[in-house]
């Protein structure tokens, strides 16, 4: 033995014994190759047993089916035939001469009752026809019912109408007739007489629109003011509009006045005349 910077080293040959390690390590290995053959072929006979068992559970239930089968022919075939005698022959009468009177008598009191009860629906409808027509008839636009309502309401709606004509300054005076419904006539001048919208010129019938115009918005509490339509105005007509709208008693009367009309070279220079926004579009 031997010291070598601080440590011990054996010096002592033991080729010998490691021989008989490397010996014996290689029998192990023998050894467990061994097992694991003898292990496998094991497993394998282990299957092959399993195989044939179930082959005779499989057989045996098939064995004991057909001894079921014979012991159940065997039974049956000690059991004894009886065969009844042969029932006595009776007569059969028809009923179908009789059948179908039946029919067609409980057909005529089904068609009976269903025409009894049609016949008294049709009474019932005519009467609720009758009082639905009368109710649709007083309710008509042309109807008393509609007629008396419009009547109660014409002369303070017509009141209304002559005041905000003399407001707006429109020279006009409405009168409301409650004749097919409501009817409106205006009158231009104290001498001249009440017309209908129809016969009114090109100009009168813009302040008819703005009057009625006026009326709608003055119930409904809208403050803008549109008038459209306009295209079939001559100059002069379009000028007296203008002057109208321009005039600072009405426009105080409206948050925003808008007049449509097309760009024709006369209205747009009647138009660079007053005060108002020109949009082109």
């Amino acid at each position: 033995m031997v010291l070598r910077h601080d440590k011990i080293c054996c010096t002592t040959d033991k080729s010998p014994f490691k021989k008989e390690l490397l010996e014996s390590i290689s029998d192990i290995e023998n050894s467990i190759k061994l097992s694991d053959e003898n292990i496998t072929k094991s497993q394998n006979e282990i299957n092959e047993l399993n195989s044939k068992i179930k082959i005779f559970y499989e057989n045996r239930e098939n064995w004991n089916k057909k001894m079921n089968f014979i012991n159940e022919k065997e039974r049956l075939s000690k059991m004894k035939i009886e065969i009844p005698e042969k029932p006595e022959e009776i007569s059969i009468t028809s009923y179908s001469a009789e059948k179908a009177n039946v029919i067609a008598e409980l057909n005529k009191i089904k068609k009976y009752k269903d025409m009894q009860n049609r016949y008294n629906g049709f009474w019932k409808n005519k009467r609720e026809y009758n009082v639905l027509n009368f109710i649709v008839k007083s309710l008509d636009i042309k109807g008393p019912v509609v007629s008396d309502f419009i009547r109660t309401l014409v002369e303070p709606i017509e009141d209304v109408c002559n005041e905000r004509a003399t407001v707006l300054k429109t020279g006009m005076k409405v009168k409301l007739l409650v004749k097919d419904g409501l009817t409106m006539l205006f009158q231009l001048g104290e001498l001249k007489p009440f017309l209908p919208y129809t016969s009114l010129s090109a100009g009168e019938k813009i302040l008819a629109i703005v009057l009625m115009t006026d009326l709608v918005n003055l119930f409904s509490g809208s403050g803008f003011l549109i008038i459209d339509d306009t295209d079939h105005l001559d100059e002069d007509s379009f000028e007296v509009l203008l002057k109208f709208v321009t005039d600072q008693d009405i426009q105080e009367q409206y948050d925003n006045i808008i007049i449509s009309s097309v760009n024709h070279s006369d209205i747009v220079n009647k138009i660079k005349n007053y005060d108002v926004d020109h949009i082109e579009m």
